[in-house]
C-alpha cells in the first residue's frame, strides 16, 4: 500500500479548521477582512490538492465507486440543507419547498459549502473521461508525454465548456486543473512545495492587498503556494523538539506534546470529508449557545469552542454511522480513515 503523504494531511487539517472558522457567522462579522483573506486562498488551495490527489489510474469500476461515494453524501446533505434553508435564513436558500427547487440545488447551483463536492464530482468525472474515454484508447496504447498533453488539452477545453453553465465555476475548475497538471507532470510534491520561512513574508504582503483576493488573480496562485510553504514550515517547527528530546527532560516533554498535537492534526487531515459534510450542523447550532459567550467580545473563545465541537461532532457522527451501518448510505462501510 502506498504510504500517505503526511505533508498533505497536515495542510488539509489546517485548511479545514480555517474553513470552519469562516463559517462561524459571528466571527466573520467581527473580522470581515480576516474572513475575506482566508477565503482568497483557502478553497483554491483545497482544489489544487484535490486535483493532485485524484488517481485516474483506476479501473472504470473503481472510479465509479469513487464518484458514487461523493455523489451519495452530496445528494443527501444538499437535500437536507435545502429543506433547512426554507425554514432558516440561509444564503442562496430555497424560497419554495418543492422538488424542482431541491433538484435545482442538487444538479445545478448547489447550496452552502457543498458546491465543493459538486466541483469534485464534475471535475473528477471529466478528468477520468478525458484520459480514459473510449475515443482515446487507441491514442493511449503507447503512452507518451504527447498523449498526456493531448488529454490535458481536452480536459481543459471540457472544463471551460462546462464552466459556461451554473454547475461549475471557471476559477474553481482552474485550480483543480493546476493540481491535475502537477500530478500528470510527475513532479514530486516534496520538491515542488517545500517548507520555506521567507514564504511567510510574501504571503503577508499578498493578503494585505485585498484588491488581489479575486480567484481570477494570479496573486491568488502565489498565495496558494505561500500558504502551502508556510504550513509546511510550521510542521517543520512542530518536528524540531523531537530532534533534541534526548538533550533535556523538558525538551522531551515538549516533544511529546507537539507530537500529540501533530498526530491529532494528521488524523483531522485524513478525515476532512466527513468534517466538511457535517460541520454546518454545528456551526448553525452554535448560535444557540452564543449568548453564553457574551463576555467574549473578541469572539475568539466562542470560535475555538465551536471549531472543537464541529470537528469532534462530525467525527462522532461518522463513527456512529459506521457502527450502525448507516455509512452504506454514503456508498461505503467506513467513512473515517
Amino acid at each position: 500500500m502506498k504510504q500517505r503523504n503526511t505533508d498533505i494531511d497536515w495542510i488539509r487539517a489546517i485548511l479545514i479548521i480555517l474553513m470552519i472558522l469562516i463559517h462561524i457567522v459571528s466571527f466573520g462579522n467581527a473580522y470581515p477582512q480576516l474572513k475575506a483573506g482566508i477565503l482568497s486562498f483557502m478553497m483554491p488551495t483545497f482544489l489544487i490538492i484535490t486535483g493532485y490527489l485524484v488517481n485516474i489510474e483506476k479501473t472504470g469500476k473503481q472510479m465509479r465507486n469513487y464518484l458514487k461515494c461523493l455523489a451519495l453524501p452530496y445528494v443527501i446533505m444538499v437535500t437536507g440543507f435545502s429543506v433547512l434553508s426554507y425554514f432558516m435564513p440561509v444564503r442562496d436558500g430555497i424560497t419554495e419547498l418543492s422538488l424542482s427547487q431541491i433538484c435545482e440545488k442538487i444538479f445545478v447551483t448547489s447550496i452552502g459549502p457543498y458546491w465543493f463536492i459538486q466541483t469534485m464530482i464534475i471535475c473528477g468525472a471529466l478528468y477520468y473521461f478525458c484520459f480514459h474515454g473510449r475515443n482515446w484508447n487507441d491514442l493511449r496504447k503507447n503512452y507518451t508525454k504527447r498523449d498526456t498533453y493531448a488529454s490535458l488539452f481536452v480536459f481543459a477545453v471540457t472544463l471551460l465548456l462546462i464552466s459556461e453553465t451554473p454547475a461549475l465555476s471557471a476559477s474553481a475548475a482552474a485550480y483543480y486543473f493546476i493540481g491535475v497538471v502537477i500530478r500528470q507532470s510527475k513532479m514530486e510534491w516534496s520538491k515542488l512545495f517545500r517548507h520555506e520561512f521567507f514564504a511567510i513574508f510574501l504571503w503577508i504582503y499578498l493578503l494585505y492587498r485585498n484588491d488581489w483576493y479575486d480567484w481570477g488573480s494570479l496573486a491568488v496562485v502565489f498565495s496558494c503556494w505561500c500558504c502551502i510553504s508556510t504550513l509546511l514550515f510550521l510542521q517543520h517547527l512542530f518536528d524540531t523538539p523531537k530532534r533534541f528530546k534526548d538533550f533535556s527532560p523538558k525538551i522531551e516533554k515538549v516533544a511529546r506534546v507537539t507530537n500529540r498535537i501533530k498526530n491529532t492534526l494528521l488524523y483531522i487531515g485524513r478525515n476532512t470529508l466527513p468534517i466538511y459534510l457535517f460541520h454546518p450542523i454545528f456551526t448553525m447550532a452554535a448560535k444557540f449557545y452564543h449568548p453564553l459567550f457574551s463576555w467574549d467580545r473578541s469572539e475568539i473563545c466562542f470560535a475555538l469552542v465551536t471549531i472543537f465541537i464541529a470537528i469532534a461532532g462530525s467525527i462522532g457522527i461518522a463513527k456512529m454511522m459506521e457502527k450502525t451501518h448507516l455509512a452504506y448510505l454514503f456508498g461505503k462501510g467506513k467513512i473515517l480513515r
